[in-house]
């Protein structure tokens, strides 16, 4: 599929063509084979990739022929026919909510913070009531949203907890990120609830191994909290230890220079700092 010593390489240049071609192998194997477990796990792996891909680079959505926005990448789980040729058998494809220990969180938790990407792809051009019912129904989706084990893990409490523990410091960073990318008057005070039940999640982990959602909790922090930060990216460096943890921290340390600038002016207002995300980091820095 994807060479990962490439994908991880802060030299590598060139894993978004990675990207395109795992796709359409994945595409081919499902067209010609009858879907199972060792399938579904390829794409949902590759579906992580492609969603924190268009985190990074949300234009990379636009098809470059038409001009217009590409399917989500994940309606091939809810009957769209562009990634698989045939309904995908209950039995072989893992449950929505379920967890994919591979990935941190649920399939449908990424098709949330994949819709939360089309949202800032569409910002310019909806209208803004529609983009508020939206906001409203994916706040109201990621509230009721319950992830779950899958059997294998229930077996081994600490490990169980853990997997649990990640998954909600997902799902916390997605509420964030969903305040962020359409705000409303009402966020400071949600926005301090979530952070603070994030960092409690961080410091309960004690090494954190997914870099997206703490790279969301880092944008969001007050400056006390920012040592904490620094500390959870330390602990990931010396178990990780690979190019991408470096790439994490250098911008998150950017947006706090730049929140500390626009303070001496104007105290109390937060940089949007999605305007430092797509960038031209040619890494995949979150996976």
């Amino acid at each position: 599929m994807t060479d990962v010593s490439q994908v991880f390489d802060s030299e590598e240049h060139n894993w978004h063509i990675h990207l395109k071609g795992a796709k359409e192998i994945i595409r081919r194997q499902r067209f010609t084979e009858t879907p199972d477990l060792s399938s579904d796990f390829l794409l949902t792996w590759w579906l992580y990739h492609d969603v924190l891909a268009a985190f990074n680079h949300p234009s990379w959505r636009l098809d470059e022929s038409h001009d217009s926005v590409s399917t989500s990448a994940l309606r091939a789980f809810s009957g769209d026919k562009s990634l698989v040729s045939a309904p995908i058998p209950t039995s072989t494809l893992l449950t929505l909510v379920q967890i994919v220990g591979s990935l941190g969180c649920s399939v449908e938790l990424l098709e949330t913070i994949d819709e939360i990407n089309m949202m800032r792809l569409h910002s310019t051009n909806d209208c803004p009531s529609t983009s508020t019912l939206q906001r409203c129904d994916l706040t109201m989706k990621l509230h009721n949203l319950r992830q779950s084990l899958a059997p294998i893990e229930c077996c081994d409490g600490l490990r169980s907890r853990r997997i649990l523990a990640i998954a909600e410091l997902y799902r916390l960073a997605t509420l964030l990120y969903l305040q962020r990318v359409h705000p409303i008057a009402e966020d400071d005070f949600t926005r301090t609830i979530y952070v603070r039940q994030a960092l409690g999640v961080l410091k309960d982990l004690g090494v954190a191994t997914s870099p997206w959602p703490v790279f969301i909790i880092g944008c969001e922090v007050d400056e006390q909290d920012r040592v904490s930060i620094l500390h959870t990216l330390d602990r990931m460096d010396s178990v990780r230890s690979i190019g991408n943890i470096k790439v994490l921290r250098d911008v998150i340390e950017g947006i706090w220079k730049q929140q500390d600038l626009r303070n001496i002016g104007k105290a109390g207002q937060r940089v949007d700092w999605l305007q430092f995300v797509e960038c031209d980091v040619p890494v995949p820095w979150f996976i």
